[in-house]
């Protein structure tokens, strides 16, 4: 069966399936056709990094010309990124092939391990930052990417209004648990909106930080806009939870 709309991955392929091939699993789910470029080889089990190897600055490049000169993408979701350079190309080709509705979802650690050096983080906000629709960054990582706990709505709002104005259009803050509740907070150009749901008590699913941002992306290519993408995309992790997969 064919789908309408078709979605970008940028993220790296792993020896378990869990970041570009679930990616492109969500945007199935979301009648979306996947478009894959590898950005990494990752090697990792248990929270343990055994490996990252970057694909050369080439073969990225090679990547989006083959997909662009056939196919366009109606959004994009990036995830695990290697290096400062590739973080400027990415950011170059995002633009050069007008690629719309970029859901910017970095990867700064995988368990306790952290993949991304300081000079990347550093790239994020001048290379990405301008090119994307939403910065979307864990509760959890917050203190990584704009030096702040994940305490309070406030702080979250916070956080929020101060990582837009790196350079970015929108934040969307998710996954934050307070009070038995999970928060998902979004500013969009300075308009904040609270999306608040129950945290369930069931098993803990692997992945669904990397579910999230995907479905944030497939629905952006269906046409909902930013909110209702946000809400979207909060209501299918929750449905992933009650699967249990």
């Amino acid at each position: 069966m064919g789908f309408g709309a078709s979605v970008l991955s940028v993220n790296a392929a792993d020896t378990q399936g869990d970041s570009q091939l679930a990616d492109g699993a969500v945007f199935r789910d979301m009648q979306c056709s996947p478009l894959l470029v590898t950005t990494a080889v990752l090697s990792a089990a248990q929270g343990r990094v055994d490996a990252l190897e970057p694909v050369s600055l080439g073969l990225v490049a090679q990547q989006f010309e083959s997909i662009f000169e056939s196919c366009r993408a109606d959004a994009a979701r990036v995830g695990i990124l290697a290096n400062r350079e590739q973080i400027e190309l990415i950011g170059e080709l995002l633009g050069t092939f007008h690629v719309p509705n970029v859901v910017l979802a970095p990867v700064f650690r995988i368990g306790r391990t952290p993949i991304l050096p300081g000079p990347a983080i550093e790239a994020l906000f001048r290379f990405l930052f301008p090119v994307v629709r939403v910065v979307v960054v864990r509760a959890g990582d917050l203190e990584i990417l704009a030096d702040q706990r994940a305490e309070s709505l406030g702080s979250f709002r916070s956080a929020a209004a101060a990582l837009r104005k790196q350079g970015t259009g929108a934040v969307l803050i998710s996954g934050g648990i307070l009070k038995g509740r999970v928060l998902d907070v979004l500013d969009d150009d300075g308009q904040v909106t609270v999306f608040d749901t129950t945290r369930l008590e069931v098993s803990r699913v692997e992945g669904l930080a990397g579910a999230h941002a995907a479905a944030l992306a497939g629905h952006l290519a269906r046409g909902l806009n930013l909110s209702q993408a946000a809400a979207a995309a909060q209501r299918y992790v929750a449905l992933r939870l009650q699967r249990g997969r």
